[in-house]
Parts: structure tokens; C-alpha cells; sequence
């Protein structure tokens, strides 16, 4: 089957691309698993709920779709491998300057993709109720306060938005949860961030936005570049492109 899928990073230095899998067709999964390579598809198979294994396709097979709408290749030919830190990475000699972050909730997954190589996305769920009390042990003091400075409701939408912005960062950067959740603060409208303890990163050269889906997901990407904003284009997809 031939895929016409739209080419990527043409007019942006960097891409994500939004997913939601609930209402996906069970062709369209069968399809997104055929891309996988063997390793991946043994992962999925480990997961134990069915709705799991649904993300994880639709997540890594989109994935190889955006990165051939950035490079043309077929998609099944792409080669993965933990990076520094465990951060995915291509394989040397596949493309130049080409790099990319995925994230998958229940019901949502994101794939980005760019030309400079601290780039991050995640995805949550804004109807997933985490215990508030993660956020209050967690989170830099300035964040608690911004929890503890709205009604109930709006609490956990700000929770979510601080939440996917700190581990956009921690993806971006590649240092993960090695970096205490306490150590960096996230302001919000627009989204700022700041160290509260002795971080050796460039605060200045990080630059992040965030949306919130009617479909009740919040996404956030985050991008270091020295020089300013990286142009990103997002694409918020209703069914997997080509298919």
C-alpha cells in the first residue's frame, strides 16, 4: 500500500504531531504495528491491557511515519537505540540533524520530531485523577503555591500543565527523573522556566509551548536553542496520515 503522507519540517525547524487512538480503527492499529521493528513489537505485546498495547502501536508507528515525513525512507527501515541516559535516538548514519521525543497517555499519544537534539513532548490526560499530594511533595515551592491559589477544579488542569511542561524539559535535556521535580519551576501563561537550585543548564536557551485539546489532553514541547524560539508546527491529527 502506497502512503501519501505530508512532508515535515518544510516551513519549522521542529514538528509534533497529535494523535488521539480511542476511536481509531482496529485496521489502523494492525497497519501502525506492521511499521514496528521486532523489538517493538515484542514490547507491545508485554503490555497487559489491550488499550496499552493500542497507544504503544499507534505511538511508535506514528512516530516512523513523521520521521519519513521528515526524511523520506520507508518507514519500517528506521533504526532506534537508547541514547545517553536511555533517551531514543536514530542510529548514526540513517539522517543528519535529525532527532525526536514521543509520549503516550491513555488515549493520546505524541510524536515529535527536529533538527536540534534537546527537543521533549508529553502528553496527559486532563480526566486522570493523580493523587494532588504528588504535586505537593514534588513540585518546586513556587509550583505548590500555584496549586494551592485556585479552586478545585482548575487545580488539576494546572497540575497536568506543569506536570507535561517538566517532563518536556527532562526529556529535552536527557537527564530524565534524575533531576529532582524541586530543583526547576515552570510559571504558566505563557510557560517559563527557572532553577531553584544549582542546575547547570542555560535557562534563556529553553523555549516551550503547550496546548490543551478539546478531547481533554494537554501536550507540552520544549526545545533548547541559544539563539531564540525554534519554529514549531503542530499538527492535531484525526486519523493516521496515509491511511
Amino acid at each position: 500500500m502506497t502512503r501519501v503522507v505530508p512532508a515535515a519540517l518544510v516551513e519549522s525547524e521542529a514538528e509534533v504531531w497529535v494523535l488521539p487512538t480511542g476511536n481509531l480503527p482496529p485496521e489502523q492499529e494492525e497497519a501502525m504495528h506492521e511499521l514496528l521493528d521486532p523489538a517493538e513489537k515484542a514490547r507491545a505485546e508485554r503490555f497487559a491491557f489491550a488499550r496499552d498495547r493500542r497507544d504503544f502501536r499507534f505511538a511508535h508507528g506514528l512516530l516512523r511515519l513523521l520521521l519519513s515525513a521528515a526524511f523520506p525512507r520507508d518507514p519500517r527501515d528506521w533504526r532506534i537505540r537508547p541514547g545517553a541516559g536511555g533517551k531514543p535516538e536514530l542510529v548514526e548514519g540513517q539522517a543528519a540533524n535529525l532527532y525526536f521525543n514521543i509520549s503516550h497517555t491513555r488515549g493520546c499519544v505524541a510524536c515529535l520530531v527536529g533538527r536540534r537534539p534537546m527537543i521533549g513532548v508529553d502528553v496527559e490526560s486532563r480526566e486522570r485523577r493523580t493523587a494532588m499530594e504528588v504535586g505537593e511533595r514534588l513540585f518546586a515551592p513556587a509550583e505548590v503555591a500555584l496549586l494551592r491559589d485556585c479552586e478545585a477544579e482548575e487545580r488539576w488542569e494546572r497540575f497536568f500543565r506543569i506536570w507535561t511542561l517538566k517532563e518536556a524539559y527532562l526529556k529535552g535535556s536527557g537527564v530524565g527523573l534524575r533531576r529532582p521535580l524541586d530543583s526547576f519551576a515552570f510559571a504558566l501563561d505563557p510557560p517559563r522556566l527557572r532553577f531553584t537550585q544549582g542546575v547547570e543548564d542555560d535557562v534563556e536557551a529553553w523555549h516551550f509551548e503547550q496546548r490543551l485539546l478539546p478531547d481533554g489532553f494537554i501536550v507540552a514541547v520544549g526545545q533548547k536553542e541559544e539563539a531564540g524560539p525554534p519554529p514549531l508546527r503542530w499538527r492535531l491529527l484525526r486519523q493516521v496520515p496515509g491511511l
